[in-house]
């Protein structure tokens, strides 16, 4: 029983548990969610104050990886199935952003604002040495488990996002015009549903992959006592017995009836009375 428990979390723990490694994972995961956090919330208010596309969809990013760092947390000590499920809910979030933040640049064509592109810039810098530093801290890990992976994933994607910021603040200040802020929210937004449709097709694979194990496990037939060989043994036995009973009783008879015959004493002879 103990032998198998162990078997047991051992297959189900993605090298993610109570180690020292977890622990690091653990303390990796909450630098990196307060980073983003904090930036989501400067980036989504200048974003808004700015007028700017492209600061809107980076806070999305932001607060995208804010959501999976903190998912990496919620399955630090879960199962590969756990894990791979939170990674996947966490593809359609990412998707699902995307698609919003893709709505509203399309939307911002049919009336163009001109950002602030001195905010955009100040801001968007802030944001790259953010994302930077949490990639920094989770590259080493990123082939741990693929809430790492994923994890990092979205860091990369944002840093690419922030020199896109960065970009459409310089060609806007250039060509005084805000498409080009537009443009990079369309971009921004491609990249969302790039790695969210990624993501899930791992995630959907590891799950398959963790189903098929717990399939495997479940399959496996306890060990029990062989009572059946047992049994047909000693009943082989138990009727060779009873034959050699018999046979050893067959020939014990004769003897017994020629005892009494052999033992008889002679008859006396009549002798004569007179």
């Amino acid at each position: 029983m103990g032998h198998a428990h162990a078997h047991g979390h051992s297959h189900d723990h993605d090298r993610v548990s109570d180690t020292p490694l977890g622990k690091k994972h653990a303390r990796v995961l909450k630098i990196v969610f307060g980073l983003n956090a904090g930036m989501a919330v400067i980036e989504a208010t200048t974003g808004y104050l700015a007028h700017s596309k492209a600061l809107v969809a980076d806070t999305l990013d932001m607060a995208g990886d804010a959501v999976a760092s903190a998912s990496g947390l919620f399955v630090q000590n879960k199962s590969k199935k756990w894990q791979a499920g939170v990674a996947l809910a966490k593809a359609a979030v990412m998707g699902a952003m995307g698609v919003g933040v893709l709505v509203g640049a399309v939307l911002a064509i049919s009336s163009p604002v001109l950002p602030v592109m001195a905010a955009m810039g100040i801001v968007g810098a802030m944001a790259f040495a953010a994302n930077a530093a949490s990639y920094l801290l989770l590259y080493p890990y990123r082939n741990d488990n693929i809430n790492m992976k994923s994890t990092m994933m979205c860091m990369k994607n944002d840093m690419v996002s922030n020199v896109a910021v960065l970009a459409a603040a310089g060609a806007s200040r250039l060509l005084l015009s805000p498409i080009p802020d537009i443009i990079v929210g369309i971009a921004i937004s491609g990249l969302f549903i790039k790695s969210s449709i990624e993501i899930g097709r791992e995630s959907i694979k590891m799950l398959r992959e963790a189903q098929a194990e717990e399939k495997k496990d479940n399959a496996a037939p306890a060990p029990a006592p062989r009572a059946e060989p047992k049994k047909s043994f000693s009943l082989k036995k138990a009727i060779k017995g009873m034959f050699n009973r018999k046979a050893a009783n067959a020939n014990e008879q004769p003897a017994a009836n020629n005892a009494p015959a052999a033992s008889k004493p002679a008859a006396a002879p009549k002798g004569n009375n007179g």
